[in-house]
């Protein structure tokens, strides 16, 4: 779940950014346009899990793997005692997220339900307006039908301050803001955790009322006017604003009033409503950020599914310690998509799961003991779940000898010249490098060869939280060992393992002090793979 809430969190935050990067791009336009982005913004933010349901995937493109990994990898197991207590494995983030959403859901319900109330109690008014006595101050409730309520004092307003009142009331009804404002209130729910989501909404309702001051005056009234026609309003409000306010659209807000003055009282301001060419770029402009946000694939906003299942053997009996390796099919790095290769064990009675991102795997079971199973080309697709229970066979016994004597002198000579026409290749390739000034390679070991040997091995320690968390897992590190034995870089290969443990491994790794490897007697850079296996006692 936390992976989830990241990969939206990221999306929005982007997906918001943009609109409020656009918003000060037209910072010298009218309201009405500002107005126009906030809400194709927060329309974008509810498209976005659809979109990423039907959206194609793109990849990143997979960085140029120039390092070949040496033939030799490093196992390490790292074991602790369990604490006594076992945390519980409820999902306490997406409760969190639920109640959360389900509480202002329910809270933009219960205002509109009050609104609608609110215009059933009001008594008929002037020109298809309610009077109510239950507001101090101008209000436009309903979503499909919505209706002018005025407050009871209205009766009593001049005609030019009643004739400014109505104009800006049906402004909002001719654009449909209660239906915007709706959309803002649903937005904030789901995404409730995400602060520029209620920025956005904020700054909507400002734009807002702001685009349909501009809408009054380009009918003819005055701005001083009408800004003191504001003012005798907002002096009449006594009450704070109730529940039925956030369901419906008031005219006056202390917290907006001299914000929206100084904008009235501005000569030079653009007071010009949407039109449709700029409402159809708009759109157009929001339907390819969603559509490019909930496209683009990278291992941190992969969409994930669980592998699962249990291994046994031919006798139906579980296999603990099991090990399934999880591999990008092959093919991966030359398609440009990025590399994967996860790493996890069988548990005491044989499950075993793992979260996998959207793809195409090779997915091989290995256990001391029992042939190595493959399965290739496994495919997970719109993050569906795939059980995968595996039954594997006895492993057949081998011996491997090495006869130095009674060869064929044919056969002797033959593989002579092989070893040599192989050494000659690696020094015309070593000779060419050095004359184009080329930088060092580093290449797969092999020919030959005098492999690097671990000096200096620094053991991880079991991060104490996750211990009392009973989190297990293995890291895979990729390790650039160079010409003088030293670790030059770290690079964690996995990447569902829990963190903690991903850092005790590689702060301990990259202590660690080879002898130099040697190719033809001089020394090389090499790449090889360090498994760190974490495990908690039984």
């Amino acid at each position: 779940m936390l992976s989830i809430l990241v990969d939206y969190g990221i999306r929005s935050t982007i997906l918001l950014a943009l609109t409020g990067a656009a918003v000060m791009l037209l910072r010298g336009r009218s309201a009405a346009w500002r107005h126009l982005l906030w809400l194709a913004g927060l329309i974008a933010l509810l498209a976005l899990p659809g979109a990423k349901l039907l959206a194609p995937q793109w990849n990143a493109p997979a960085l140029a793997q120039r390092l070949l990994a040496a033939p030799i990898r490093t196992i390490i197991t790292v074991t602790a005692h369990p604490p006594l207590s076992r945390q519980p494995s409820i999902d306490w983030l997406l409760i969190a997220w639920i109640g959360g959403a389900a509480f202002f859901l329910i809270r933009a319900t219960r205002a509109q339900v009050l609104a609608s109330r609110l215009a059933r109690r009001a008594k008929p008014g002037p020109d298809g307006t309610r009077i109510s006595n239950e507001t101090d101050v101008p209000i436009v409730c309903g979503l499909l039908r919505p209706v002018v309520i005025l407050p009871s004092d209205s009766v009593s307003w001049p005609a030019e301050r009643l004739e400014s009142v109505l104009r800006h009331e049906r402004m909002h009804i001719a654009r449909r803001d209660t239906i915007a404002q709706a959309v803002a209130q649903v937005a904030c729910a789901f995404y409730w955790p995400q602060p520029l989501a209620w920025l956005a909404a904020s700054e909507l309702r400002n734009a807002c009322e702001q685009a349909c001051d501009d809408g009054v005056l380009s009918q003819g009234t005055k701005p001083s006017a009408y800004a003191q026609h504001l003012m005798e309003i907002a002096r009449a409000l006594q009450q704070p604003a109730s529940a039925a306010f956030e369901g419906g659209i008031a005219m006056t807000r202390t917290n907006q009033l001299e914000q929206r003055i100084s904008s009235l009282l501005n000569s030079k301001r653009d007071r010009r409503q949407a039109g449709a060419s700029f409402t159809a770029v708009v759109a157009a402009m929001a339907v390819t950020v969603v559509i490019a946000l909930a496209a683009f694939h990278t291992p941190l906003f992969a969409q994930s599914g669980k592998l699962a299942g249990v291994v046994r053997d031919a006798s139906g009996a579980v296999i603990p310690r099991a090990r399934i390796d999880v591999r990008s099919a092959s093919g991966a790095a030359a398609r440009g998509e990025s590399v994967v290769h996860e790493i996890v064990y069988s548990n005491a009675i044989g499950e075993f799961s793992l979260d996998v991102a959207d793809g195409s795997y090779d997915i091989s079971i290995a256990a001391q003991g029992f042939a190595k199973q493959d399965h290739q080309g496994v495919l997970f697709a719109n993050r569906n779940a795939k059980r995968m229970d595996m039954t594997l066979a006895v492993g057949a016994i081998q011996e491997r000898i090495q006869v130095q004597s009674g060869m064929d002198h044919g056969l002797d000579h033959g593989m002579d010249q092989k070893m040599q026409a192989e050494r000659a290749a690696i020094e015309r390739t070593n000779r060419a490098a050095e004359s184009n000034s080329l930088p060092p390679q580093r290449i797969r070991v092999g020919g030959n060869v005098q492999a690097a040997n671990l000096i200096r091995k620094v053991t991880p320690l079991y991060p104490t939280t996750a211990k009392l968390d009973r989190v297990e897992g293995t890291v895979i590190i990729k390790v650039v060992i160079g010409k003088d034995g030293t670790i030059l870089s770290l690079e964690q290969i996995n990447k569902l393992v829990d963190t903690r443990l991903a850092e005790a491994a590689l702060d301990a790794v990259k202590q660690w002090q080879y002898k130099p490897t040697l190719l033809n007697g001089e020394p090389i850079e090499v790449v090889t793979e360090i498994e760190v296996n974490f495990t908690l006692t039984r």
